[in-house]
């Protein structure tokens, strides 16, 4: 929806700037090469044409425009990863300057600020298709460890201490009770073969490793580092996060799809810090809001 938002904005913007940009110039050849001005005043300025009505309203875009892309950002939750600090209908602004200034058309940085901490709350583009923003918290940052047991199935990661190099536990994870969100669901299999609800085959290999359950596995796996644990043979395996890496979970961790299914996530693709919800409507999947949360607006996000 932001992307789409995005690309309207940038497109009213182009139009409106042209236009804009025409009647400036068709000003300036009235006052300065007419030779009947007080005739062209009344003609071209006191009746305003389509073309100044339109063009008037470029620098109310242009300044929507600066705003969303460098300062804040609106940003509406879409799904129950983040419950229960986050809720579906929930309204957010995302803070766009905190981590540095980017280049809105491919967020290319253009000059740096402060680095995502633990714990902050993130909004970035899904590394496997940008098209998308999720909003996740940072759990881990680079050089930090993360240990997984492919027999209990938990994840335990450790932050790196900058004063001495040790490292102290954050958090253990583990998959008790796992169950696929929105962005999962809609898989089924046929004739052994895991396909997506267009038909297509997104499966290469089908093992029975969570509760004696048979899962589909794409690429990455249901688990992170699954194949690389089985791979070493070896009880839990170790992986260091590598430098410009974070890795992101939801606080709904049960029904979560974040960095445990396709990994870290660089920091280019990283938006902005979730900052403050200004509107929460109550709502249902795709269906109308029902009514408006009163108890949510302008409450911080932590």
């Amino acid at each position: 929806m932001n992307n789409l938002l995005t690309k309207i904005l940038i497109f009213s913007m182009l139009i409106t700037g042209i236009i804009w940009i025409y009647n400036i110039f068709s000003i300036i050849y009235t006052k300065f090469f007419k030779r009947n001005i007080n005739f062209y005043y009344h003609l071209d300025i006191k009746k305003k044409t389509w073309r100044q009505e339109i063009g008037s309203f470029f620098p109310i875009i242009f300044i929507i425009f600066i705003i969303r892309s460098f300062i804040y950002e609106p940003c509406l939750i879409s799904s129950g990863s983040m419950i229960p600090n986050l809720l579906t209908g929930d309204i957010i602004l995302v803070n766009k300057f905190i981590y540095g200034m980017h280049n809105p058309f491919n967020n290319a940085t253009i000059f740096k600020n402060q680095l995502p901490h633990i714990d902050d709350v993130i909004v970035f583009q899904y590394p496997k298709n940008i098209k998308y923003n999720f909003v996740k918290r940072v759990i881990g940052l680079p050089g930090d460890k993360i240990i997984y047991n492919k027999y209990n199935k938990t994840i335990t990661i450790y932050n790196k201490l900058k004063t001495n190099g040790t490292y102290v536990l954050k958090t253990v994870i583990n998959y008790n009770n796992l169950v696929q969100d929105g962005s999962i669901s809609n898989i089924t299999q046929n004739n052994n073969i895991c396909i997506d609800n267009q038909g297509n085959n997104i499966i290469h290999t089908q093992e029975k490793n969570h509760n004696n359950k048979t899962l589909c596995t794409s690429n990455n796996d249901i688990f992170l580092f699954y194949k690389y644990c089985q791979s070493i043979n070896k009880t839990s395996c170790t992986l260091i996060i590598p430098n410009n890496f974070y890795f992101v979970l939801g606080d709904n961790r049960d029904n979560s799809y974040d960095s445990r299914y396709w990994g870290f996530i660089h920091k280019k693709y990283i938006l902005g810090k979730a900052y403050i919800i200004v509107l929460s409507l109550q709502k249902e999947g795709n269906k109308w809001p029902t009514s408006i949360r009163t108890n949510r607006i302008l409450k911080l996000i932590h």
